[in-house]
């Protein structure tokens, strides 16, 4: 059983005084003679390429804001691709480059578009 009393009773933490004087800094061994070459920043002109299908969309259909997948889910056979794309709202894309996907099976630059 707790019994509580009044606050003037209550008993509480005292602040301590803080230790005079700073500690030394504690610097492990390899701290104290560091080897190695010095490098500075990189060249700033210096191109660095990725590619194509890094985010997973084949920017050759649509729009820059749409992603027609580089390769789709399995089970997702050839002909039912622009079905598949439908559902998700992808339709009539545009087509700019080379048909990877086949989906432009008429080839009027319009892929998963009438008559395709």
């Amino acid at each position: 059983m707790v019994m509580l009393g009044d606050a003037e009773q209550a008993a509480f933490a005292q602040p301590t005084k803080p230790v005079p004087g700073q500690p030394d800094p504690h610097i492990l061994p390899f701290a104290e003679k560091p080897n190695g070459e010095k490098k500075g920043p990189g060249d700033k002109n210096k191109k660095v390429t990725f590619p194509v299908s890094v985010d997973g969309c084949d920017h050759r259909y649509g729009t820059a804001g749409q992603c027609v997948p580089w390769t789709f889910p399995a089970g997702i056979k050839d002909k039912e691709r622009c079905d598949w794309l439908g559902k998700r709202g992808l339709a009539s894309l545009k087509l700019v480059g080379e048909d990877r996907l086949n989906l432009d099976r008429n080839r009027d630059g319009i892929a998963c578009g009438k008559g395709d």
